[in-house]
Parts: structure tokens; C-alpha cells; sequence
């Protein structure tokens, strides 16, 4: 079982720094009267931490499958896609201590738990690889700055960028932090990106808050925004019947030039 640095004495003087302290004993001091050095000894655990967040610079922290989530050039639909992209982020080895955890209870199978990366270092050598120190560090990263990044191919020629941030609400419970006014402030939050050679970019501003959803679409061109509006009302339908009590669609074209300007 590991345990954090924490619950280390920070009062105790480790060895090489002149004996052990007792609580409530003075520093000692050096000759010149100032407190002498306290030599500092970290676990194995705190060690590679501070390792895998020395390094610079600094990789961008992102769940980057290898292939696309479907491998086909028939129709597709959404009802395929979202489960594909469901299981990238869960197999992605970033909550691999919670899935650990509930196959220990026994509320998910091996198998299931086989599919992620640390399992699969596991197996095949005992040191740990450049791909899974990236992948603890992203672990990490997301203890600090709780949001995912994902990018990828949904399918061949598409590419997709998601950034999910948690409830404002959630993240203040955490930090202490005070609390925002407003409902927008307490739903998630995400940004999603699709880049196609021959349509160009649109990106897509997400709130969702219980059954409330609100969008903000960005086309990259004019043709694309034209093309949207046509079927902004279809797409309102289709996201109604999934369940949302409010559905708010908007096409944004004043923010285009600072959107896509990289």
C-alpha cells in the first residue's frame, strides 16, 4: 500500500542532517546562527512524481488513439460513434486506479480491465515505458487542472479535437474556492473541434447542464455556415428526441478570425 509524503513527520531531522528532531524541540542552528540545513528524504513514489513532472518541455497531456474509432467508409451513424469514443476515454488507462478499484468489489470484469495500458505494461515488461510515464503524467496533470483532451480520427480523413472540463460547482467543492453565480456556471462544459480537408474546421462550444443543452457552432467559411442554418432545425430535432428538455443551437461567424487564426 502506498501512502503519501504527507504523512511524513516534517519535524523529524533525517539522517545526515545532525540526528533526529523531537516535537517541540528547537531548530539547531549552524555556527552562524542560522538554522542549520534539514536533509529531506522522499518515498520512491514522491521521487518518480517529481520526475515525470520535472520533465521539459512539458508533452501535451491527451488520450491520442493510434487508429480511428471506425474503420469504414459506409454510412455512419451517431449510435456507433459515441460508444466507440466512450470506450477510448475509458480504456485510456487515466482512471485505471478506479477501475482497479471496482473490479476489486467486483463491479467490472478482468477483461475489461485487461484493456488498459498499465495492464498491458504489465504483461509484457516490468519497466515502465515512455507512453505510460506520459500517461501517469497525464494522471497527474488532471489532479491539478481537471480536464480531458482527446484527439483523433472518429474516421479516416476526419479529425476531432475534445476538451471536456467537470461542473464549476464540483471543482470549487474541491479548491474551497467561492462559489459563481448563474446555472451556466454549474453544467459542464466542453470544445470540440472537427477538421476536414475539403469542408474546413468548425468548432462547437458545449454547456450541459442535467437536460439542458446549449451549443455554439463556429464554421471556419462562409459556405459552411450556410450550409449549417439549413440544418440547425434538424439538428435541434434530433438532439430533442435524444432526451434534452431545452436544446439551444447558435452559429457564431463574428469570432471566426481569432477561432482559427493558428
Amino acid at each position: 500500500m502506498l501512502h503519501s509524503d504527507s504523512r511524513l513527520d516534517p519535524r523529524a531531522i533525517l539522517p545526515g542532517a545532525g540526528g533526529a528532531l523531537m516535537a517541540g524541540q528547537p531548530l539547531p542552528v549552524s555556527p552562524g546562527g542560522r538554522p542549520a540545513p534539514i536533509g529531506i528524504q522522499l518515498s520512491p513514489a514522491a521521487r518518480l512524481i517529481a520526475d515525470l513532472l520535472g520533465v521539459a518541455p512539458a508533452p501535451l497531456a491527451v488520450i491520442r488513439p493510434q487508429q480511428p474509432l471506425i474503420a469504414t467508409t459506409g454510412p455512419l451513424l451517431a449510435e456507433d460513434i459515441a460508444p466507440r469514443l466512450a470506450g477510448s476515454i475509458r480504456d485510456s488507462g487515466l482512471f485505471y486506479e478506479s477501475h482497479l478499484a471496482r473490479w476489486f468489489h467486483g463491479e467490472l470484469p478482468l477483461e475489461q480491465l485487461a484493456q488498459e495500458p498499465q495492464m498491458q505494461q504489465a504483461a509484457a515488461e516490468p519497466a515502465m515505458d515512455e507512453a505510460l510515464r506520459g500517461l501517469v503524467r497525464h494522471q497527474l496533470e488532471l489532479l491539478v487542472t481537471p480536464a480531458l483532451r482527446w484527439e483523433g480520427e472518429p474516421w479516416a480523413g476526419l479529425l476531432m479535437t475534445l476538451l471536456i472540463r467537470p461542473p464549476e460547482a464540483r471543482h470549487q467543492e474541491d479548491t474551497g474556492a467561492a462559489p459563481q453565480d448563474g446555472a451556466d456556471e454549474q453544467g459542464w462544459r466542453s470544445e470540440l473541434t472537427l477538421s476536414h480537408g475539403d469542408l474546413g474546421d468548425i468548432r462547437v462550444s458545449i454547456w450541459l447542464h442535467g437536460e439542458q443543452l446549449a451549443m455554439t457552432l463556429t464554421p471556419e467559411t462562409d459556405g459552411m455556415a450556410a450550409q449549417l442554418r439549413t440544418e440547425l432545425d434538424r439538428l435541434s430535432a434530433r438532439l430533442t428526441a435524444c432526451g434534452f428538455s431545452s436544446v439551444k443551437l447558435d452559429i457564431d461567424t463574428d469570432d471566426r478570425e481569432w477561432q482559427f487564426d493558428e
